[in-house]
């Protein structure tokens, strides 16, 4: 086929292939627009014919047009052509193409570019080349669905139309390489092309050959000013790319094992049992039906009154707010996007009160996986099976199956509880705590993850003068190479002071990012590479790599990034669409269900995929569904939307969060100008195995010194001397006593407030869960009363408390109470209200040194009376509202210097109105329950 005539066009036209998207694309006799999408329109021109080649040619190039003289002439840059190359070039920046019909308009494009300029000028020369390579190439891009080779044309074109733009030159040397896989190429390319650049303007004659350009590629029609900034621009783009060519030779595979070798030996858990999606969907028809077919008397007598307004209360229809309000993003299929905003609203209306009657009937039956999910694995399960005889069951037993595990470490044997490093996360799951970092000290994050924990801290100034001039450091230490080398970059873009606070959030959170932060990502993922010396210390190799591959990756589209952002949604079952019906306000459920699908913050339609996200080195963990809803505490949403009251538009709470991301990063900023705050993050595993050599972090540690886990703890006490200290959530990977153990050797200094927060404590705690009062397994006993319980249960956990707490916290008018979510969510949350304590009781009474300190000294633990005592300050659960991913956590914070005395702090001052605790802890005591 004629690809470069405009039949092309003109058949796809006729055939009705383009036709839809084309007003009148067919050249007319006298001229015409060719009105492409993305594209400016373009005059069209005929063919010269030969008499009026010839008349051009004897004007020569003082006539203003182009000249076409003897051997040493060349075709001039005129006014319009060089406005054509600038729209071509424009056009070619921001198109994002992939399929026949924009691929043959470029091919069209070009020979109309070829049109403009006479047939014997260079120009047309280099046109000719591109429509050579396009040729070659032109059908991987249509089977692929490649946009390069379509960004190559509007590029090459507007070389060939204004030689002089180095926009052009660079532009296309990068594309050409990408299409070869070579990123040589275009260092290769654009070396000669400098090499051919002719330092004076040639003249008319038939011997030039001291100033011609070697090539049929130089832009001859350039000199003086314009030639030297053409030379210079060439140039830095040659060393930007050298430099990127030596990163990616660093950017070596993380792991032995592929991405979804790891993915298929240790898959994400799953989150809803075994049914796929339709299953659930037939699952929830059947049961609306069957609801249908009860009729209210029957509701009522399984319900009871108390619980009847569940059926009545109205859902939000979330599927026609998004088809009247929103259009279907760019990358997305129609139909996925259709079922899962579909599957979320259907799932509110089935929450809680369709599963709740299956309760109360009897009739819910948990799977063996559900079973192994409620106990987080077999350990606590079988604790419990092997020693029912000798237990009291009721609320509150803790299940103490990490006793064996803590004999096994003081034996001297590996400990067997590990975190689960196959995953990688580009952000927390949890909100962080609000804590209070004085200047002039220092606080040490282990399992940091991000920098969520100083955006939510409180900065006050030290009450010693001795600490007034220093500044606050941050010292974070994380076993996960991605986390650490994102969060150094994150670190560099917040000291610069040219990149806007917005760039920052996009490149933390958000999926997809504008062409300026990814811009901004790349230049300070070269300065970090550039001028941070550690990463060329034995250790830390998978940093290194992470961040090469930063520098050197070209960054995919952003449809690639919206479409793999919502796959990992695929992957978790939907989930979080469930909780979009749970916002009241309509700007609040369009923009966390605009963020379900494409995982945009601070963005809209992102022209390019998160580099931080999409590209990481070969073997590199597997990401998992996320939410940056899940970032922010109640406490801190209910702040921003309290500060936002009678604000005109309406903010949404994403909106609020994007603003609050804002003030903070810059708040982090002046104080880094100022040497206010220092921040430094390491490669680094804190492991209890004491005496085994440290997995990472050995570069830390002096070479002549031991190499051990327990030398790492060891120089966090004596190098660090942390002030503040926040595990994250460390504690739910070691059993209390080791823990403990493993804290205090960190705290050898004294004067250490520690703080962290469990996830997984209610998989040790029974009668945490609303299936441990119902007869729906027999792979372990339940409480005696069943359904009686659960009904109780449900009367108080939806009652009048939950929507006093959201009053309190300000979230009344944000959210629904109870949520559209499943009676084991919601009762969960009543249940660890309740409970909470029985389980810090026990995890701060396994610090007790008695019986263990004399073996944890012959370990190496040194006692003094900065770390041999203990101090507990406020202990607290989270607060129900519509948007947090996990229910039961609990929040702690602690001392184990003698001589320090902690307030302790009123739930009430946190999350959890005291009324609602109390009433928990009451209706749970066992003589209440039954």
């Amino acid at each position: 086929q004629d690809w470069f005539g405009s039949e092309t066009v003109q058949r796809l036209s006729k055939e009705g292939l383009a036709g839809k998207r084309m007003a009148d694309q067919r050249p007319t006799e006298g001229g015409g627009v060719l009105a492409v999408p993305g594209m400016v329109p373009l005059i069209l021109t005929q063919p010269r014919d030969p008499s009026q080649v010839a008349a051009e040619k004897g004007k020569g190039k003082g006539s203003g047009g182009y000249s076409t003289g003897g051997k040493g002439a060349v075709a001039q840059t005129s006014a319009d052509t060089k406005e054509i190359a600038k729209k071509l070039y424009m056009s070619g920046r921001h198109a994002d193409a992939a399929d026949h019909y924009e691929i043959c308009c470029s091919l069209y494009l070009v020979e109309t570019a070829r049109k403009v300029v006479p047939e014997e000028s260079k120009a047309a020369d280099w046109l000719t080349e591109i429509g050579v390579i396009l040729r070659n190439q032109v059908g991987l891009a249509m089977n692929a669905g490649q946009s390069s080779v379509w960004l190559l044309l509007q590029c090459g074109a507007s070389v060939a139309l204004d030689p002089c733009s180095s926009r052009g030159w660079i532009r296309y040397a990068r594309l050409a390489a990408k299409i070869s896989g070579k990123p040589a190429t275009a260092i290769e390319f654009l070396k000669k092309t400098v090499a051919d650049i002719p330092l004076r303007p040639r003249e008319d004659s038939d011997d030039a050959s001291d100033v011609a350009p070697k090539t049929a590629s130089a832009p001859a029609s350039c000199w003086g000013s314009q030639m030297q900034s053409l030379r210079q621009d060439l140039l830095t783009e040659i060393g930007s790319l050298q430099k990127a060519v030596a990163a990616a030779a660093s950017a070596k595979p993380v792991s032995a094992e592929t991405t979804k070798q790891r993915k298929k030996r240790n898959p994400a858990p799953e989150f809803r049992g075994d049914m796929n999606l339709q299953e659930e969907l037939d699952l929830l028809d059947r049961m609306s039906t069957m609801l249908t077919l009860g009729g209210s008397k029957v509701l009522a007598s399984i319900l009871g009154e108390k619980l009847k307004f569940l059926v009545t209360r109205e859902v939000p229809n979330v599927p026609l707010e998004f088809a009247t309000n929103t259009k279907i993003p760019a990358g997305l299929d129609a139909g996925h996007v259709q079922q899962a905003v579909t599957f979320g609203y259907r799932t509110g209306k089935a929450n809680p009160h369709l599963h709740l009657i299956t309760m109360l009937k009897d009739e819910w039956h948990l799977t063996d996986q559900e079973v192994m999910k409620r106990f987080h694995g077999t350990g606590s399960l079988l604790w419990l099976l092997d020693n029912l005889s000798t237990v009291d069951l009721q609320p509150g037993l803790v299940l103490r199956f990490m006793d064996g595990v803590t004999r096994q470490w003081e034996a001297g044997k590996e400990l067997s509880m590990k975190y689960h490093a196959d995953m990688r996360s580009s952000f927390g799951n949890n909100p962080n705590k609000c804590e209070i970092m004085h200047c002039g000290t220092t606080h040490v994050a282990v399992g940091f993850n991000d920098l969520g924990v100083l955006l939510a801290a409180k900065f006050a100034p030290h009450p010693e003068d001795e600490f007034v001039d220093r500044p606050l450091r941050f010292v974070g230490l994380e076993m996960s190479a991605y986390s650490v080398a994102k969060t150094k970059v994150i670190a560099q873009l917040i000291t610069t002071g040219s990149v806007a606070p917005r760039l920052i959030v996009q490149c933390w959170v958000s999926s997809t990012w504008t062409r300026d932060a990814v811009s901004a990502f790349k230049r300070a993922a070269g300065q970090v590479l550039a001028e941070d010396r550690s990463l060329l210390r034995k250790g830390n190799e998978e940093v290194r790599s992470y961040i090469s591959t930063w520098v050197s990756a070209e960054a995919k589209s952003g449809n690639h990034g919206r479409s793999s952002w919502f796959a990992l949604q695929v992957e978790d079952k939907y989930r979080c669409f469930t909780q979009t019906v749970n916002f009241k306000r309509k700007e609040d459920r369009l923009a966390h269900v605009n963020y379900s699908l494409t995982g945009e913050v601070a963005i809209s339609d992102g022209e390019f995929a998160s580099l931080a996200m999409f590209n990481v080195p070969a073997g590199a963990p597997f990401m998992i569904a996320e939410s940056v809803f899940a970032t922010l505490s109640g406490q801190e949403i209910g702040r921003l939307v309290k500060e936002a009251t009678g604000r005109a538009p309406v903010p949404s709470v994403l909106e609020l969060m994007v603003v609050n991301f804002e003030e903070r990063f810059l708040e982090l900023r002046k104080m880094m100008h100022r040497k206010a705050l220092e921040i430094e993050v390491h490669h680094c595993t804190v492991s209890a195995d004491w005496e085994r050599p440290c997995a990472t972090g050995r570069h830390l540690l002096p070479e002549s010194g031991p190499q051990t886990n327990g030398a790492i703890l060891d120089l966090i006490s004596s190098r660090y001397q942390p002030y503040t200290m926040s595990w994250s959530n460390v504690q739910d990977y070691m059993p209390p006593p080791v823990f403990h153990a493993s804290a205090r050797r960190c705290s050898v200094h004294g004067d250490v407030i520690h703080s962290g927060y469990s996830m997984n404590w209610v998989a040790w705690v029974y009668g945490t869960s609303v299936t441990d009062y119902l007869n729906c397994t027999n792979m372990y006993p339940v409480m005696e009363g069943g359904v009686g319980i659960v009904r109780g249960l449900m009367e108080n956990a939806c009652g009048d408390m939950g929507e006093f707490a959201l009053k309190l916290l300000c979230l009344d008018t944000i959210f629904y109470s109870p949520p559209f979510d499943t009676p084991l969510n919601i009762g969960q949350h009543f249940l660890a209200v309740g409970l909470h304590l029985r389980w810090t009781d026990y995890w701060f009474g396994e610090a007790d040194l008695t019986r263990r300190k004399a073996g944890l000294q012959k370990r190496g633990l040194k006692l003094t009376k900065g770390n041999s005592g203990l101090q507990i300050g406020c202990v607290s659960p989270g607060c129900l509202f519509g948007c947090n991913r996990v229910q039961s956590a609990i929040s702690m914070n602690w001392t184990y210097d003698e001589t320090v005395r902690l307030q302790r702090v009123s739930d009430g001052d946190q999350s959890i109105p005291e009324g609602l605790r109390q009433e928990a802890s009451k209706w749970l005591a066992p003589n209440d329950l039954l």
